[in-house]
């Protein structure tokens, strides 16, 4: 994933229904040309490609979204202008130009042509979001589980750790292990390093560091223009005169374009269709924004409507048979599974007369989540396997997706900050010593062991979250930085990506995934 990235900014292109059908390509075609002959600006194809690319209209045929890209209006927002959203107002689709945005304090991203704005507010559903809104209140004081009930369930109760991302198993309890068939307590704890959210519902007030009160706030404006001396071929294009040319997407335009009233042609009879699949699709989008924003709110503290509905087009959902497992032990399966019906067991696999079994250390039932947000891009293996116990319904958030808006709102992590920093900890057992990372390096080759010995001991480890600037090259900085673990890209002043690396030094960095980089100064 990309972030900061105008380029970068949409997810892998899917073929749209519609596709490759002779007469309703022709139609497309016809389409095209009258808009083209009709428009009195030098429209491009970049919103109405978008739109059809984009989750709400990907099922519907292209008809539908280059008809509305053609018969919208057009608004120009000067640079640091404001964008004002509104629920039940219209969406904003970015056709020239850049547009600012940031949530929080979390640092500017630049949406540029083909980017969507305010699809909640769209679709008029940003109300139901609002019964949730956080009040202040720690977002981890939730009814404490007491013996059965609730989402989450342990096998033999033991007590809820206080840190999110429990170990499996120390290392002397490795060298004794668990009498067979039986689970030890390091095993237990494999229940909440698989489904961390759990100790938030269990055992809240251990984990109360961030209280939010309402929404972290989103803010979209004109981008700057950029010096003449800066700008190339591409930037003449995407910058005229600073700010943006955004399309205006209302839901009566949308209606009204599908609808073709008192027309009955071809061209009338395949969008009345698509917008009929569309409104099924927007539903079924809906339910997902739903369920994420009702049952994850402990899990995604503060995150705006607009980002959860960002990841809700990258989620799955899919029926899950009785008896089936799937969360496998040992597979580095990074997603997000909501359970959002049903029941499932927490297996572990233990040793049991000399050959391994599985043992159930918990239950999992509706509202359950599994994986959590903070492990995203940490390739940390599962530590138990999950197995429906009846017919379950499931919401899964791919890994790629959490990065994927992650990145294109790296403020909205502000929630989640100590339990990211938990997490780069834990993982910074996992890595070799700073000595060895030395040793690595091409730039020291031939140099004396006492003298790399002394830069180890001079060098610095920490922890950097998605978004976060590591070196900023506007200022004076000898330090070279190495990175461990995640992934970076080198950015000019504008936020455009030069190159994105692993494990290199760099001198100018933002975290593309949560990462771990070792400093070391002269």
């Amino acid at each position: 994933m990309s972030i900061m990235s105008v380029r970068d900014m949409t997810p892998p292109r899917k073929e749209a229904r519609g596709a490759g059908l002779g007469p309703r390509l022709t139609q497309l075609e016809a389409l095209i040309r009258e808009h083209r002959e009709t428009s009195s600006e030098e429209d491009d194809l970049t919103v109405s490609d978008a739109l059809a690319d984009h989750p709400i209209f990907r099922p519907c045929d292209q008809m539908l979204p280059y008809s509305i890209a053609a018969q919208a209006t057009r608004i120009h927002l000067a640079p640091g202008e404001v964008l004002s959203t509104t629920n039940g107002g219209p969406a904003y689709a970015v056709e020239r130009g850049t547009v600012e945005v940031r949530v929080a304090d979390g640092p500017p991203v630049l949406f540029g042509p083909g980017q969507v704005f305010n699809v909640v507010g769209f679709l008029g559903i940003a109300h139901e979001a609002e019964p949730f809104k956080p009040t202040g209140m720690d977002p981890t004081q939730v009814p404490l589980i007491k013996g059965h009930g609730g989402p989450y369930e342990i096998v033999q109760p033991a007590q809820v750790p206080r840190s999110l991302f429990a170990e499996k198993r120390g290392r002397q309890q490795l060298n004794v292990g668990p009498a067979p068939g039986q689970v030890c307590e390091e095993d237990k704890a494999c229940f909440f390093a698989l489904c961390p959210n759990a100790v938030l519902k269990m055992n809240p007030t251990p984990l109360s560091h961030h209280k939010m009160d309402g929404w972290l706030h989103v803010r979209a404006q004109g981008a700057k223009e950029l010096p003449e001396e800066e700008r190339n071929v591409d930037d003449a294009e995407q910058h005229p005169g600073g700010g943006a040319r955004l399309v205006v997407l209302s839901m009566e335009l949308v209606e009204k374009v599908g609808l073709c009233l008192g027309r009955d042609d071809p061209r009338a009879k395949t969008l009345r269709s698509a917008l009929s699949v569309f409104k099924e699709h927007a539903q079924c989008l809906a339910d997902r924004w739903r369920a994420l924003i009702t049952r994850c709110c402990s899990a995604l503290p503060g995150v705006p409507p607009e980002v959860v509905w960002a990841l809700a087009e990258q989620a799955e959902q899919r029926d899950v048979e009785s008896g089936e497992v799937f969360i496998q032990e040992g597979e580095e399966d990074e997603d997000l599974v909501l359970i959002e019906e049903g029941m499932a067991v927490v297996e572990k696999c233990v040793a049991s007369t000399g050959r391994p079994s599985s043992v159930v250390i918990g239950k999992l039932r509706a509202t359950a989540i599994i994986g959590d947000i903070s492990l995203a891009g940490s390739s940390l293996p599962r530590p138990a396997s999950v197995r429906a116990t009846a017919f379950t319904e499931i919401l899964r958030i791919p890994a790629a997706a959490v990065l994927f808006v992650a990145g294109r709102y790296p403020g909205a992590l502000a929630g989640i900050a100590h339990r990211l920093k938990e997490v780069g900890n834990n993982l910074q057992m996992r890595l070799p010593m700073r000595s060895e990372v030395i040793e690595s390096l091409d730039v020291f080759a031939g140099t004396e062991e006492s003298f790399k010995k002394e830069v180890a001991a001079h060098g610095k480890r920490y922890v950097c979250s998605v978004g976060e600037i590591v070196a900023d090259g506007t200022r004076a900085n000898d330090s070279l930085y190495v990175l461990e673990h995640g992934t970076c890209c080198v950015e000019d002043c504008h936020s455009r990506i030069f190159d994105e690396a692993l494990g290199r030094a760099f001198l100018w960095l933002r975290e593309e995934e949560a990462g771990l980089i070792g400093q070391y100064t002269d």
